[in-house]
């Protein structure tokens, strides 16, 4: 079989790749080793090899999911850009990487183990909180944002809205997806922050977010 031919290096990368875009779109309920061995033609021997549960699996495929989300979000705001760029940027890229969760997994997100949903509630919380605090203050210097904002306060409006909104729980029985709830929240919020004179930037805070 072709998953015994590469070294365990490409085998483990391949299997997590593969998962992450089952499960992106079908869900846990989809995964079991004996489904992923048939579509990788790979022995469950091999897989057993690499990772020693199927919940190792899940851990691997969310960590590597945050670690390119660190990498994209610190990347967006190491740039030189101003604030208007950034802002489209860093919300454009968090809506697609929402959009890319299908309902399946919007739906079986809260059988994923305690310890990953810990992960995942935190890196939202921090690494997504001291971007956008960073941004947004960025924004008041350049004179985009209002300077009576709390920015503290606009952030955990932003995260909040977010983290209720967006919850797989909800979403479920809403008739939205999670990129129209995205966007919805951006429109809302972000229209609020900016100065009257940065006003003609909306639509282009809602296109970025539809990119």
């Amino acid at each position: 079989m072709r998953g015994d031919t590469l070294s365990r290096k490409e085998t483990r990368e391949r299997i997590i790749l593969a998962v992450r875009e089952m499960i992106m779109a079908e869900g846990l309920a989809s995964l079991s080793v004996e489904e992923l061995s048939r579509r990788l033609s790979m022995s469950k021997k091999t897989f057993y090899g690499i990772f020693r549960s199927k919940e190792e699996l899940i851990a691997s495929v969310i960590e590597r999911t945050l670690a390119e989300l660190r990498t994209n979000i610190m990347r967006i705001m190491s740039s030189p850009s101003d604030f208007p760029t950034k802002l489209q940027q860093l919300l454009g890229y968090l809506s697609i990487q929402a959009n890319r969760i299908g309902i399946p997994m919007q739906r079986d997100m809260h059988r994923l183990p305690p310890e990953v949903i810990a992960r995942i509630v935190n890196f939202r919380r921090e690494r997504i909180t001291g971007s956008l605090t960073r941004l947004i203050q960025e924004g008041v210097e350049q004179g985009y944002v209002r300077s009576d904002l709390d920015t503290r306060i606009a952030v955990l409006a932003y995260l909040g809205a977010v983290e209720r909104v967006l919850d797989p729980l909800v979403l479920s029985n809403e008739p939205f997806s999670a990129r129209q709830a995205a966007q919805g929240i951006i429109t809302i919020i972000f229209k609020g922050i900016l100065t009257s004179e940065a006003q003609h930037l909306v639509p282009a805070f809602d296109n970025a977010s539809t990119s």
